[in-house]
């Protein structure tokens, strides 16, 4: 509970940290993360962070679904390999094309 509050940049950091994960239910975390943050940490915790964290936290998540829909794409079903650095460009600007 300690780190609760730890900061990335401007925002709190567990919520983009378990973002990067692709085993968690963000919703859910986000839902216990508020919970955590009132019940032990009342009156300390700034909520324009916290929602400007969220919104990071999804942003992260939608971002990662675009990257691996993308990468099947490009390369057929989800394999773990390494790619090299044309590919890696090509996908940025495949995905940089689709905004």
């Amino acid at each position: 509970k300690e780190r609760l509050l730890d900061m990335r940049d401007d925002l709190y950091d567990w919520p983009l940290q378990l973002a990067e994960k692709d085993w968690v239910d963000i919703e859910l975390f986000l839902f216990r993360f508020e919970d955590a943050l009132i019940e032990h940490h009342p009156g300390e915790v700034d909520w324009g962070r916290f929602s400007r964290s969220r919104d990071e936290a999804r942003k992260i998540i939608i971002e990662e679904d675009q990257w691996n829909a993308m990468c099947e794409i490009m390369h057929g079903p989800k394999k773990f390999r390494f790619i090299s650095g044309k590919e890696m460009n090509d996908i940025k600007a495949a995905l940089n094309n689709r905004h």
